[in-house]
Protein backbone atom coordinates (compact mmCIF):
# COMPACT_ATOMS: atom_id res chain seq x y z
CA UNK A 1 0.00 0.00 0.00
CA UNK A 2 1.43 3.38 -1.00
CA UNK A 3 2.47 5.84 1.72
CA UNK A 4 -0.08 8.45 0.62
CA UNK A 5 -2.89 5.88 0.83
CA UNK A 6 -1.82 4.92 4.34
CA UNK A 7 -1.84 8.57 5.42
CA UNK A 8 -5.37 8.98 4.04
CA UNK A 9 -6.55 5.91 5.95
CA UNK A 10 -5.06 7.23 9.19
CA UNK A 11 -6.83 10.54 8.66
CA UNK A 12 -10.20 8.95 7.95
CA UNK A 13 -10.03 6.49 10.81
CA UNK A 14 -8.92 9.04 13.38
CA UNK A 15 -11.28 11.82 12.25
CA UNK A 16 -13.91 10.90 14.90
CA UNK A 17 -11.34 11.84 17.56
CA UNK A 18 -10.93 15.41 16.32
CA UNK A 19 -13.28 16.95 18.89
CA UNK A 20 -11.70 15.25 21.91
CA UNK A 21 -11.34 17.16 25.16
CA UNK A 22 -8.82 14.72 26.64
CA UNK A 23 -6.37 12.53 24.73
CA UNK A 24 -4.16 9.52 25.33
CA UNK A 25 -1.17 8.69 23.14
CA UNK A 26 1.08 5.75 23.72
CA UNK A 27 3.28 2.94 22.54
CA UNK A 28 2.28 -0.73 22.56
CA UNK A 29 4.29 -3.91 22.83
CA UNK A 30 2.86 -7.40 22.48
CA UNK A 31 3.23 -10.96 21.23
CA UNK A 32 0.71 -12.10 18.63
CA UNK A 33 -0.49 -15.60 17.85
CA UNK A 34 -2.92 -16.97 15.28
CA UNK A 35 -4.62 -20.37 15.59
CA UNK A 36 -3.97 -22.44 12.47
CA UNK A 37 -6.75 -23.16 9.99
CA UNK A 38 -7.09 -26.37 7.90
CA UNK A 39 -6.70 -26.77 4.15
CA UNK A 40 -7.93 -30.06 2.72
CA UNK A 41 -8.10 -31.94 -0.58
CA UNK A 42 -8.38 -35.54 -1.74
CA UNK A 43 -4.86 -36.26 -0.44
CA UNK A 44 -5.56 -35.24 3.15
CA UNK A 45 -5.49 -32.18 5.36
CA UNK A 46 -2.79 -29.74 6.48
CA UNK A 47 -2.83 -26.57 8.58
CA UNK A 48 -1.76 -23.06 7.69
CA UNK A 49 -1.63 -19.57 9.16
CA UNK A 50 0.91 -17.23 10.72
CA UNK A 51 3.67 -18.03 13.20
CA UNK A 52 3.62 -16.29 16.57
CA UNK A 53 5.75 -13.18 16.74
CA UNK A 54 6.42 -9.79 18.34
CA UNK A 55 4.04 -6.88 17.85
CA UNK A 56 4.73 -3.15 18.14
CA UNK A 57 2.35 -0.25 17.70
CA UNK A 58 0.87 3.07 18.73
CA UNK A 59 -2.53 4.17 19.96
CA UNK A 60 -4.35 7.50 20.01
CA UNK A 61 -7.52 7.76 22.13
CA UNK A 62 -10.12 10.30 23.17
CA UNK A 63 -12.09 10.42 26.40
CA UNK A 64 -14.93 12.84 25.71
CA UNK A 65 -17.50 11.23 27.98
CA UNK A 66 -17.69 9.77 31.46
CA UNK A 67 -17.53 6.16 30.30
CA UNK A 68 -17.42 6.19 26.50
CA UNK A 69 -14.45 7.02 24.27
CA UNK A 70 -12.85 6.16 20.97
CA UNK A 71 -9.39 5.15 19.85
CA UNK A 72 -7.39 4.40 16.75
CA UNK A 73 -4.33 2.17 16.64
CA UNK A 74 -1.66 0.84 14.32
CA UNK A 75 0.10 -2.48 14.97
CA UNK A 76 3.01 -4.10 13.15
CA UNK A 77 3.39 -7.85 13.64
CA UNK A 78 6.35 -9.92 12.60
CA UNK A 79 5.32 -13.52 11.89
CA UNK A 80 6.16 -15.89 9.05
CA UNK A 81 3.51 -17.71 7.04
CA UNK A 82 3.38 -21.42 7.84
CA UNK A 83 2.14 -24.60 6.24
CA UNK A 84 2.39 -27.97 7.93
CA UNK A 85 1.07 -31.52 7.98
CA UNK A 86 1.69 -35.07 6.76
CA UNK A 87 5.09 -34.97 8.44
CA UNK A 88 6.26 -31.80 6.65
CA UNK A 89 6.50 -28.15 7.70
CA UNK A 90 7.49 -25.02 5.78
CA UNK A 91 7.70 -21.31 6.57
CA UNK A 92 7.75 -18.15 4.46
CA UNK A 93 8.95 -14.72 5.58
CA UNK A 94 6.04 -12.32 6.19
CA UNK A 95 4.63 -9.52 8.32
CA UNK A 96 1.22 -7.98 8.99
CA UNK A 97 -0.10 -4.46 9.56
CA UNK A 98 -3.30 -3.80 11.54
CA UNK A 99 -5.05 -0.43 11.36
CA UNK A 100 -8.31 0.11 13.25
CA UNK A 101 -10.72 2.47 15.01
CA UNK A 102 -12.76 1.25 17.99
CA UNK A 103 -15.35 2.53 20.39
CA UNK A 104 -14.31 1.97 24.01
CA UNK A 105 -16.58 1.54 27.04
CA UNK A 106 -14.93 2.03 30.45
CA UNK A 107 -16.52 0.44 33.52
CA UNK A 108 -15.11 3.21 35.74
CA UNK A 109 -15.58 6.95 35.11
CA UNK A 110 -12.99 9.22 33.59
CA UNK A 111 -10.47 10.23 36.25
CA UNK A 112 -10.52 6.87 38.06
CA UNK A 113 -7.11 5.37 38.71
CA UNK A 114 -8.18 1.94 37.43
CA UNK A 115 -10.53 1.68 34.41
CA UNK A 116 -11.45 -1.78 33.08
CA UNK A 117 -12.72 -1.53 29.50
CA UNK A 118 -14.09 -3.35 26.49
CA UNK A 119 -13.70 -2.20 22.89
CA UNK A 120 -15.10 -3.05 19.48
CA UNK A 121 -14.65 -1.66 16.00
CA UNK A 122 -13.10 -2.34 12.64
CA UNK A 123 -10.37 -1.50 10.21
CA UNK A 124 -7.91 -3.16 7.86
CA UNK A 125 -5.50 -6.10 8.09
CA UNK A 126 -2.65 -5.88 5.57
CA UNK A 127 -0.83 -9.20 5.03
CA UNK A 128 2.53 -9.18 3.25
CA UNK A 129 4.52 -12.22 2.16
CA UNK A 130 8.17 -11.21 1.72
CA UNK A 131 9.97 -14.51 1.13
CA UNK A 132 11.26 -16.04 -2.09
CA UNK A 133 8.71 -18.10 -3.97
CA UNK A 134 9.67 -21.59 -5.16
CA UNK A 135 7.97 -24.16 -7.37
CA UNK A 136 9.44 -26.84 -5.08
CA UNK A 137 7.82 -25.48 -1.92
CA UNK A 138 6.78 -28.38 0.35
CA UNK A 139 3.04 -29.09 0.40
CA UNK A 140 2.44 -26.91 -2.66
CA UNK A 141 -0.24 -29.40 -3.71
CA UNK A 142 -2.28 -27.90 -0.83
CA UNK A 143 -1.34 -24.20 -0.94
CA UNK A 144 1.34 -21.81 -2.13
CA UNK A 145 2.94 -19.26 0.22
CA UNK A 146 3.44 -16.19 -1.97
CA UNK A 147 5.31 -12.88 -2.05
CA UNK A 148 2.05 -10.95 -2.29
CA UNK A 149 0.40 -8.07 -0.45
CA UNK A 150 -3.27 -8.42 0.45
CA UNK A 151 -5.57 -6.09 2.40
CA UNK A 152 -8.71 -7.43 4.09
CA UNK A 153 -11.45 -5.80 6.19
CA UNK A 154 -11.06 -6.49 9.88
CA UNK A 155 -13.20 -6.71 13.02
CA UNK A 156 -11.41 -5.73 16.21
CA UNK A 157 -12.62 -6.63 19.74
CA UNK A 158 -10.75 -6.34 23.02
CA UNK A 159 -10.90 -6.24 26.78
CA UNK A 160 -8.42 -4.83 29.24
CA UNK A 161 -7.65 -2.35 31.98
CA UNK A 162 -6.07 1.11 32.12
CA UNK A 163 -4.12 2.22 35.21
CA UNK A 164 -3.27 5.85 35.95
CA UNK A 165 0.25 6.16 37.41
CA UNK A 166 0.29 9.97 37.53
CA UNK A 167 -1.80 12.82 36.10
CA UNK A 168 0.09 12.48 32.81
CA UNK A 169 1.24 8.85 32.61
CA UNK A 170 -0.69 5.60 32.51
CA UNK A 171 -0.35 1.88 31.77
CA UNK A 172 -2.74 -0.32 29.81
CA UNK A 173 -3.07 -4.10 29.55
CA UNK A 174 -5.22 -5.60 26.84
CA UNK A 175 -6.15 -8.78 24.99
CA UNK A 176 -7.23 -8.05 21.42
CA UNK A 177 -8.63 -10.24 18.64
CA UNK A 178 -8.17 -8.82 15.13
CA UNK A 179 -10.37 -10.97 12.87
CA UNK A 180 -10.20 -10.91 9.08
CA UNK A 181 -11.14 -13.12 6.14
CA UNK A 182 -8.46 -15.62 5.18
CA UNK A 183 -5.83 -13.97 2.89
CA UNK A 184 -6.20 -16.42 -0.01
CA UNK A 185 -3.75 -14.57 -2.28
CA UNK A 186 -0.90 -14.55 0.24
CA UNK A 187 -1.71 -18.17 1.18
CA UNK A 188 -3.15 -19.41 -2.11
CA UNK A 189 -4.98 -22.78 -1.93
CA UNK A 190 -4.10 -25.17 -4.74
CA UNK A 191 -6.99 -25.83 -7.18
CA UNK A 192 -9.18 -28.48 -5.61
CA UNK A 193 -8.12 -27.58 -2.06
CA UNK A 194 -10.62 -26.04 0.34
CA UNK A 195 -10.24 -24.21 3.64
CA UNK A 196 -9.62 -20.80 5.06
CA UNK A 197 -12.56 -18.97 6.55
CA UNK A 198 -11.43 -16.36 9.08
CA UNK A 199 -8.12 -15.72 10.79
CA UNK A 200 -8.17 -14.77 14.48
CA UNK A 201 -5.08 -12.73 15.37
CA UNK A 202 -4.88 -12.72 19.18
CA UNK A 203 -2.65 -10.08 20.73
CA UNK A 204 -2.04 -9.78 24.49
CA UNK A 205 -0.32 -6.41 24.92
CA UNK A 206 0.97 -3.82 27.33
CA UNK A 207 1.29 -0.12 26.67
CA UNK A 208 2.46 3.08 28.27
CA UNK A 209 0.50 6.24 27.51
CA UNK A 210 0.72 9.95 28.11
CA UNK A 211 -2.45 11.89 28.86
CA UNK A 212 -2.96 15.43 27.54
Amino acid sequence: MKFSTKCLLYTLLLAPLSTAQKWEFGGLGAFGFTPAVPISNQIGSVSTGINSGPVFGVTLASNDYKHLGGEGSYLYRRGDLKLGGLGTDTNFSAHTHFLDFRMVYHFAPRGAKVRPFIAAGGGLAMYAGTGRESSTQPLNNFAALTATHQTEPMISVAGGVKMQLSPRVGLRFELRDSMSPFPNKVIAPYPGSTGGGWLHNFTPMVGIVTVF
